[in-house]
C-alpha cells in the first residue's frame, strides 16, 4: 500500500483549521505529515502530537520556542529545510520565502520540493523536480481562492488538493 502524505502550510495560529485539516487528511489515508512553515504558535504544533510529522520554520515563525515544543512532542523541526525519504522518493521541505534556498532545492536531486509562503496551490516542474505548495489554511492569495491542503502519494505522484472550510 503506497504511503500518503498530508501537507499543510501557513497556519498562522489557525489551530482549529489545522486540526480539521489533519483529521481530514488522516481520514483520507495520510500517515506522514509535513508542515511548510508559518505555524506561529505552539497550538498549531500540538495538532501533530503523536503523528509522524515534520515541520519547517517560516518567515513569520520564532523558531526557538517552536523548535523546543516540537522536540518535546517528538516532531522533527528545522529552521530552514528538511530532506526526507518517503516511499522511495526524496522530498525537500522548506517554507519558500528564500529564493536561494528554493533554487538550490530544485537542483538538489530530490523528487519533490514542498513549500509554503505563497498561500495558494502550486504544481510545477523544475527540471526533473516537482514543486508543490499545499496552499494555506489561514488566508488564501488571492482571497477568492479556497483555503487548501494537499494529499500526496509520492510513489505515484498523485496530488489531491483538499478544500478547508473557512
Amino acid at each position: 500500500m503506497p504511503i500518503k502524505i498530508g501537507i499543510i502550510s501557513d497556519s498562522h495560529c489557525e489551530s482549529a483549521r489545522t486540526r480539521w485539516a489533519v483529521a481530514e487528511l488522516q481520514r483520507l489515508g495520510a500517515t506522514v505529515f509535513l508542515h511548510a512553515g508559518d505555524v506561529e504558535d505552539v497550538s498549531v504544533i500540538d495538532c501533530f502530537k503523536g503523528l509522524n510529522a515534520n515541520i519547517v520554520a517560516g518567515n513569520c515563525d520564532r523558531p526557538v520556542a517552536l523548535e523546543g515544543h516540537a522536540k518535546k512532542l517528538g516532531i522533527r523541526f528545522d529552521r530552514n529545510f528538511l530532506r526526507i525519504m518517503v516511499d522511495g522518493r526524496w522530498i525537500l521541505l522548506n517554507h519558500g520565502h528564500d529564493e536561494q534556498v528554493m533554487k538550490r532545492a530544485c537542483t538538489s536531486q530530490v523528487d519533490f520540493v514542498i513549500h509554503g509562503h505563497v498561500h495558494h496551490p502550486v504544481d510545477r516542474m523544475e527540471g526533473s523536480t516537482r514543486v508543490l505548495c499545499p496552499g494555506s489554511v489561514s488566508v488564501s492569495r488571492p482571497k477568492s481562492l479556497p483555503l487548501t491542503v494537499l494529499l500526496l502519494t509520492p510513489s505515484t505522484g498523485e496530488a489531491q488538493w483538499i478544500e478547508v472550510p473557512r
